[in-house]
């Protein structure tokens, strides 16, 4: 996993831009093999800190591997019970309310998104990618302070947050199947099937890291990633 083709530049701006995105990627690749409840998340921070190539930003997160860990899950531990529907709304992104499969002409950020006139306000069809940028933006923000306790705890929401943008569910108003009449099948998705089938999961897992251009920034990435993932919905709502 790297990050900024201008990472080789020498200002400190490039170096600590690019250092924090080497957590979002190597996230991107451990997230997208997996589903995405509270152990399913701790998986995905921990491998995405085995991911990351030896440097200086991955000795500070390994330094205390538990809180880059921990932190994956409190999103939904702490924060959905904290902010209710505020809060839920930075985990998802209904991209198909921007437009018809197969969504390749969809807006590549947030503000070209407010220019096609959704079905929904924005605020109702998600706030995932802009979570993930305010998250990203604050890892900026603490590594340039030298803040490694408060850079790890947010490595950690970032990497729950990236992970929420590689779950097919998380990008559709089918988030739950009941237009497929297959109910609850987020819950199956997220959390059964990371208990069914740890072995197939692992194995998955251990394929190499995906290597996704950073230059595009975490917005752009963020979705990127959504729009693979929502042309998976109908063959996953089969199911």
């Amino acid at each position: 996993a790297l990050f900024f083709s201008a990472a080789g530049d020498n200002s400190r701006k490039v170096r600590v831009l690019g250092a924090s995105l080497t957590f979002v990627i190597a996230a991107l690749g451990a997230a997208d093999a997996s589903a995405w409840g509270r152990d399913a998340h701790h998986r995905i921070n921990e491998l995405a800190l085995a991911a990351m190539p030896d440097g200086e930003l991955a000795r500070m997160l390994r330094a205390d591997r538990r809180q880059v860990i921990v932190a994956g899950s409190e999103p939904d531990d702490v924060w959905r019970h904290q902010y209710r529907e505020v809060e839920g709304e930075r985990h998802y992104f209904e991209i198909d309310l921007l437009g018809p499969p197969p969504y390749d002409g969809l807006p590549v950020t947030l503000v070209a998104m407010e220019a096609c006139e959704p079905k929904k306000p924005p605020d109702r069809i998600g706030r995932l990618p802009l979570a993930v940028s305010d998250l990203y933006n604050d890892l900026v923000h603490r590594l340039r302070k030298g803040d490694a306790v408060g850079a790890r705890r947010t490595a950690g929401l970032l990497g729950h947050f990236v992970a929420d943008a590689t779950m097919p569910l998380h990008a559709t108003q089918n988030f739950d199947g009941f237009r497929t009449g297959n109910r609850g099948i987020h819950f199956l998705v997220e959390v059964t099937f990371h208990a069914w089938a740890p072995p197939e999961i692992e194995a998955l897992l251990a394929e190499e890291v995906l290597r996704p251009d950073p230059v595009r920034g975490p917005e752009a990435t963020t979705l990127e990633l959504l729009r693979e993932g929502i042309v998976r919905v109908l063959e996953l709502c089969r199911v």
